[in-house]
């Protein structure tokens, strides 16, 4: 998470801030469905028997980058239809905030 604090719109303090509130008073037998990254190894095995596609998005500039890279190569692993996105220089929520603002990318 050290990665690229300074870097995205949101910083490592208030993302740890932030965790520790949405992890209050949860269960270990409720952890993984707040961080998944964190599930047990086979945790997402019979993902594919769900859902048909995965898409995972990371900001090359975000804080949780590393995290996100992690959790992608988990999914990818046990879903042939997963698909990793990284948006260069991209910030946490980008494609959201992009969205509400009706911001439009340019082609370089």
């Amino acid at each position: 998470m050290i990665t690229n604090d300074g870097r995205d719109v949101i910083g490592v303090g208030s993302l740890k801030y932030w965790g520790r509130v949405v992890l209050q008073g949860v269960t270990d037998a409720q952890r993984f469905y707040s961080e998944a990254l964190h599930a047990l190894d086979d945790w997402f095995k019979e993902l594919k028997s769900v859902v048909e596609g995965v898409l995972v998005s990371a900001g090359d500039a975000e804080c949780l980058r590393d995290e996100i890279f992690s959790f992608a190569e988990d999914i990818c692993r046990y879903h042939d239809g997963a698909r990793f996105v990284v948006q260069e220089y991209g910030a946490h929520n980008e494609p959201f905030s992009d969205f509400l603002t009706r911001e439009k990318k340019r082609a370089s």
